[in-house]
């Protein structure tokens, strides 16, 4: 490395190609013996180095803004003092970011919208879990293991058509309720309850 720098500073000539600044490294997996097809593996620093308006440079700016607002909404648990519309317009806000990843880079939405919605289920459980039950009732125990059992084989064994869809859809939705009914019964307060219903199902329906 130092002979290598010597050398660049005497003005000789290194031994790399002038592709390999810039577009040869993102383009190393095609040079891979057996793969073929012009591979991109493109470095993030690549599309500034480079200037190249790409999809996830774009959604930079939605995935920080994101990350901001679910640990904005972290920590405002225990001193929350927001009104209704305020906490409603954080969660719009949030939500529009997610769902315009949709449109910006699309194979970011998914992950995303992952973190989002458990980053807004922690956040609920430390708002209410001073209010949390103890569960005695051995049914909810069978009744989250069915669940997880079933979207488990519904998500990885059933085909992705139209008719199986609906019905694996359908199958998810009431598994869900029965362990909702089960968890309000006998475990949760109804307004935590709601509370966990509300910015759920908002932040999906506003995404």
């Amino acid at each position: 490395m130092v002979r290598g720098a010597v050398d660049a500073i005497g003005g000789k000539a290194l031994p790399i190609g002038h592709d390999r600044w810039y577009w040869g490294p993102t383009r190393v997996l095609a040079e891979t013996h057996g793969v073929g097809g012009n591979a991109i593996n493109e470095m993030p620093y690549f599309t500034f180095l480079y200037g190249d308006l790409h999809a996830h440079m774009i959604n930079m700016p939605l995935i920080l803004l994101t990350i901001l607002f679910v640990f904005s909404e972290l920590a405002q648990v225990g001193r929350d003092h927001r009104r209704r519309i305020e906490r409603f317009l954080a969660l719009a806000l949030g939500a529009m970011a997610v769902g315009l990843m949709q449109a910006t880079n699309t194979w970011d939405w998914p992950s995303m919208t992952l973190f989002a919605i458990v980053g807004l289920a922690y956040v609920w459980w430390r708002r209410w879990r001073h209010t949390f039950r103890p569960i005695s009732d051995i049914r909810f125990y069978g009744a989250a293991l069915a669940m997880l059992v079933v979207s488990t084989v519904a998500v990885t064994q059933l085909p992705f058509t139209d008719a199986l869809g609906i019905i694996r859809s359908l199958l998810l939705a009431g598994m869900g309720l029965v362990v909702l009914w089960i968890a309000v019964r006998h475990f949760l307060a109804r307004a935590s309850t709601i509370d966990l219903l509300a910015n759920l199902a908002g932040f999906m329906a506003l995404s």
